[in-house]
């Protein structure tokens, strides 16, 4: 869930915490260390009562969080992008797919499936997903 601008928002029992969007970088929001212990600074001093695990609990949730805004944001393209380079490239063209179905209109997808295909070695299917990319623009 976003929250106020630049923030992620997730629950913790009944507090509500915004999370800089600048403790994640990248497709898989891998938390930034220093920006984690800035983040960490501040909500102890303001939730005094919140354990060192609590709030490891709540970065943990924030950066699930961002995952899915991000996957939201670029139509499934990060998220394909991490499926890919952990080597999971059916995993990544079944979530395009499925982001396909949904965004039909969207060439970015289509031109990601294509390479995909094409580095699997499925030329067929590469050239109609780049073919349905081109069409599109």
């Amino acid at each position: 869930m976003t929250g106020p601008a630049g923030t992620v928002t997730v629950h913790h029992g009944s507090t509500t915490v915004h999370i800089p969007r600048s403790v994640f970088r990248g497709d898989d929001a891998e938390i930034v260390a220093e920006e984690a212990e800035r983040f960490r600074s501040m909500i102890t001093e303001r939730y005094p009562w919140l354990s060192s695990n609590a709030v490891d609990v709540i970065l943990n949730n924030g950066q699930r969080e961002m995952r899915s805004i991000l996957d939201e944001e670029t139509h499934g393209l990060a998220a394909s992008r991490v499926m890919a380079a952990a080597g999971n490239a059916d995993g990544a063209i079944r979530h395009l797919k499925s982001w396909a179905e949904r965004q039909p209109e969207d060439p970015d997808i289509w031109y990601a499936l294509a390479r995909l295909y094409f580095g699997k070695g499925d030329a067929e299917s590469g050239h109609k997903a780049m073919n349905r990319g081109r069409s599109l623009i």
